[in-house]
């Protein structure tokens, strides 16, 4: 038996799931976030929200200049940076884990009204939960360039998430994910950091059956 498919074999009975062409891991420095990530929270989910002096805050502190057309992509420092500036300015009465999840909820619903964003959302829509769950590394890597993640499936409602993602945007991802598995169709989802380190994240996901 070749080596991948013995892997394969074994991973299913752990209930493993990797995707299927595996990344290269993008080093911090040469890590994006796309235009269409900064366009969903900013100037559609915040927009009604956007104020002269958020707008200043964001060119000066981050460099991201929502007066101006956007860049194809930004430094991932930038769009913590970006993040942060959102979360002290627009929740400044919430501790900043539970701002960054607000945004991350927000991201999702803004991005799924951006060009490339309702393509996925109606995918989603289609294909429900748990199919949407398995290919959260394809649907997040739309939006930046080095997203990566692994299932560990715990019932077919309930999976630990593996991810790449580190610091402060760990929370933000956590509402990306939450807002996104209820785009598929999920109820009633529940999505916690369950674990982390300098180099990872592991979600812990469940929704009503």
């Amino acid at each position: 038996m070749a080596r991948g498919e013995a892997r394969a074999r074994r991973d299913r009975g752990r209930g493993v799931h990797r995707p299927g062409a595996r990344q290269v891991s993008v080093p911090a420095s040469d890590r994006l976030v796309f235009s269409q990530t900064v366009e969903g929270l900013f100037l559609r989910a915040l927009k009604e929200r956007l104020t002269e002096r958020l707008k200043d805050r964001l060119a000066k502190e981050a460099g991201i200049d929502l007066r101006a057309p956007l860049k194809p992509g930004y430094s991932l420092d930038s769009w913590d940076t970006a993040v942060t500036v959102a979360a002290e300015e627009l929740h400044p009465k919430v501790e900043l884990a539970v701002a960054f999840e607000l945004l991350g909820a927000a991201l999702t619903q803004g991005y799924f009204d951006t060009m490339v964003g309702s393509a996925l959302a109606a995918m989603l829509r289609l294909i429900g939960p748990p199919r949407a769950i398995r290919r959260i590394e394809r649907s997040l890597r739309s939006g930046n360039n080095y997203s990566q993640t692994s299932l560990t499936e715990l019932s077919p409602s309930h999976f630990e998430i593996h991810t790449n993602e580190t610091g402060r945007l760990r929370d933000n991802l956590r509402g990306v994910i939450r807002r996104g598995m209820e785009v598929a169709g999920a109820r009633n989802v529940r999505c916690t950091v369950l674990r982390f380190d300098e180099t990872n994240t592991v979600y812990d996901i469940e929704w009503d059956p």
